[in-house]
């Protein structure tokens, strides 16, 4: 298990996962579009929690102020849907580095070819990230209960 590891309990009920890919592209009078992908590619995440007590998002909030905004840097776990290693739209990592896949095709080169000797760790799967911003907003219901989100970004 990773440190820091934002804290697993109580477990969010939803995760948001997007895949951030940069583009460049423009398009001509005649209408004909042109493209150009810069840099690579990185998710981000947004994390949806159930109504809490306070207590229950203490350490949570904790947490969260420790890393100081974007600043930080800490790992998440993602969640793992199926029941077989390797299926399509599955996420893994490698231990030898951070960065988060997610196969794309069935068969062929899942897990893609190991670099270094490393091995695919495929449940859990942890994601490197840092807060998506520096504000962080925390609903305090009349009813005790609190409610949160938070989005964050894959950190390589």
């Amino acid at each position: 298990m990773p440190a820091p590891l934002l804290p697993i309990y109580p477990d969010p009920v939803s995760f948001r996962i997007t895949s951030k890919v940069k583009t460049l592209s423009s398009e001509s009078l005649s209408g004909k579009i042109l493209t150009r992908k810069i840099g690579g590619q990185r998710f981000e995440a947004t994390l949806v929690y159930p109504p809490m007590t306070r207590t229950q998002f203490a350490p949570i909030h904790a947490f969260l102020m420790e890393q100081a905004g974007m600043s930080g840097l800490f790992y998440i776990k993602i969640p793992v849907f199926g029941t077989a290693a390797g299926g399509v739209g599955e996420y893994y990592t490698y231990d030898t580095h951070t960065k988060v896949y997610m196969c794309a095709s069935d068969g062929g080169d899942y897990p893609p070819k190991l670099v270094a000797g490393g091995t695919p760790e495929i449940d859990p799967v942890y994601m490197r990230v840092s807060l998506k911003s520096d504000i962080q907003s925390i609903e305090y219901g009349r009813d005790g209960l609190v409610r949160f989100e938070v989005d964050v970004m894959e950190r390589l």
